[in-house]
């Protein structure tokens, strides 16, 4: 049997920017919460539709090939193999101050040995218009069935780098003092989004 999962997530922030400078120091800052995987804090990932969570500076850290960040843990309550979507969101209301965390995953098996590192490939997509939806970048992959444990966290080395990201020209109308409309056109163009070390995550299960 196999089960579907989405995990939508990682909306930064839903109107403004995340401070990075503040952010990453609370991450250099932070003390490391365990020695290793089976000491850190697994949430089961249930037959529940939804499970929002954040990724911020109250969450644990730990060293991710010495590479310090801070994460969040889940553990696979069945031995079924899982479909995910992984999505990472931008605040909708500005292009220019969007920032994106960029996702690694490490799965284990049930005695907590790593298995795999997965490094998302992101595609773009848009949805909704509300603050839980809006622009995002997802990938989808499968949880094996001796995966029992997976970690979501990022990489400190994008830190300080950005995600290219490009948004097609737009029309308007404006109207002039006499009623005339006027046609408008902004060009399409290329954002920076910085990496951020924070970011907002929901796992929707289907």
């Amino acid at each position: 049997m196999k089960i579907s999962i989405i995990l939508i997530s990682l909306f930064l922030v839903s109107s403004c920017a995340v401070d990075l400078e503040a952010a990453r120091k609370s991450l250099s800052e932070s003390k490391i919460c365990c020695n290793s995987y089976k000491d850190m804090k697994f949430t089961d990932i249930s037959s529940a539709p939804s499970h929002p969570f954040k990724i911020n500076e109250n969450s644990q850290s730990y060293y991710f090939d010495h590479k310090k960040s801070f994460f969040k843990a889940f553990n696979k309550t069945n031995d079924n193999e899982l479909n995910f979507r992984l999505k990472t969101y931008l605040p909708q209301t500005s292009h220019v101050s969007a920032t994106i965390f960029l996702p690694k995953i490490k799965t284990m098996n049930s005695k907590y040995v790593e298995l795999r590192t997965l490094s998302p490939k992101l595609k773009y997509a848009k949805q909704g218009v509300d603050d839980w939806a809006g622009y995002y970048y997802y990938f989808d992959f499968v949880l094996k069935n001796n995966e029992k444990y997976f970690v979501i966290y990022t990489d400190p080395s994008y830190f300080g780098r950005s995600f290219k990201r490009y948004v097609s020209s737009t029309s308007y109308y404006v109207t002039t003092a006499a009623g005339q409309m006027i046609p408008q056109t902004t060009p399409g163009r290329y954002y920076d989004l910085p990496y951020a070390p924070v970011g907002k995550l929901e796992i929707l299960v289907h």
